[in-house]
């Protein structure tokens, strides 16, 4: 009878260990989507504010006498602005792709392991305890289940978001094209819409 409790105690013991594991690969995979959306925002903050600073420096210099030469040169920086933006965007779209494929592959790979493992020693356990390794293993599988649909939620969320940030710097960057093309009042008017866009792409990543 102690030889059968020590095996139970032994296989649970076990099972309990892969459950660790698989715990600590789910708080690492979720840290690095975290730290990604962190570093994401950050990045768009930075271009909002440089974007406010276009702007307001547009306000005032259309107003001077050499309005028409000011303005395409700070429409020219804007444009750069707004281009920097997209490449950084493309580059955290490709990145996010790249480590969507690693992280699968990662646990395809763990989830193999461990079952392979849990398969091999359960088949040493004594037969009494058969039912409860089956109903693990199905606890297993949940929680791995759950971890892969809130990675593919959270990449799918990113990916929405960066689209429509492209679409967001595609529109300021044509107003900013049309403004020199208008009259004072329609140019005034133009900056304040311009702006109410920035501030609205803004929000999206806001809390």
């Amino acid at each position: 009878m102690d030889r059968e409790w020590k095996e139970l105690l032994e296989q649970k013991f076990l099972i309990f260990s892969k459950r660790e594991d698989i715990e600590r690969l789910r708080q690492e995979v979720l840290s690095q989507f975290f730290k990604l959306r962190e570093e994401h925002r950050n990045s768009f903050l930075q271009w909002v504010k440089e974007m406010k600073e276009a702007i307001e420096k547009l306000k005032e210099e259309w107003r001077s006498p050499n309005w028409e030469s000011a303005i395409k040169g700070i429409g020219k920086e804007v444009e750069e602005i707004s281009n920097r933006l997209n490449q950084e965007v493309r580059r955290e779209l490709q990145w996010v792709k790249e480590g969507l494929e690693g992280v699968s592959e990662h646990l395809k790979g763990e989830i193999a392991s461990s079952l392979q493992r849990i398969k091999e020693e359960s088949l040493s356990q004594i037969s009494s305890s058969a039912k409860e390794t089956r109903m693990s293993l199905q606890e297993i599988r949940e929680v791995l289940k759950a971890l892969e649909e809130r990675v593919n939620r959270i990449a799918e969320e990113r990916t929405m978001v960066s689209e429509k940030l492209k679409e967001g710097f595609e529109a300021v960057r044509e107003e900013l094209g049309s403004m020199i093309r208008f009259s004072y009042g329609d140019l005034e008017r133009r900056l304040n819409a311009l702006e109410a866009r920035v501030k609205a792409l803004e929000k999206m990543v806001l809390p």
